[in-house]
């Protein structure tokens, strides 16, 4: 027999206490063990729904970038295209933030009120989502971006760097 009262249960679902190695072993489940055969997972479908994500955001990012840098180098002729592509960087994750927020607001808005509607969940998911598409803006942008050999930029050191490529080809 206690002495106090019995303490309370959580109204609703609770989330399960998962390790990192719990996770860590499902990640690798849900990416290489997926077939065509086996039943997908809610986390492998999570997985999924990210990676797709990613590719919206490289995709938005592209077009983004390409067409900003060409504006800005037809329309100033003292800029050049690369100075042009960090416009279509910002305006792809500002696209991605007010897409996932104006879901965000429709989703909340055509809740019939017949069931509970997690306002949190539904806020988190949208910045998750905005996050990840965010992410593929970024991949998309460097896409853009030049990359210079680290043998032929290294500032001073650059002609030894050149020379012992030099010999080393002979």
């Amino acid at each position: 027999m206690s002495s106090g009262p019995a303490p309370k249960k959580a109204v609703g679902p609770t989330a399960p206490k998962i390790t990192s190695k719990e996770l860590l072993h499902q990640f690798w489940a849900d990416a290489y063990g997926k077939e065509v055969q086996t039943a997908a997972t809610y986390s492998y479908t999570w997985l999924a729904d990210q990676f797709g994500h990613i590719c919206i955001g490289i995709i938005v990012s592209f077009f983004a970038t390409t067409v900003s840098g060409l504006v800005i180098a037809r329309g100033w002729h003292d800029l050049k295209y690369d100075t042009g592509i960090w416009p279509g960087l910002i305006l792809a994750i500002a696209g991605a933030a007010y897409w996932e927020w104006r879901a965000y607001n429709s989703a909340v808005e055509q809740a019939t009120g017949r069931f509970p509607l997690d306002t949190r969940l539904l806020r988190d998911n949208a910045i998750i989502a905005a996050t990840y598409i965010a992410l593929g803006a970024v991949l998309g942008f460097s896409f853009h971006l030049k990359l210079d050999y680290a043998p032929y930029s290294c500032g001073k050191h650059g002609d030894y760097h050149r020379r012992s490529l030099t010999l080393q080809r002979r």
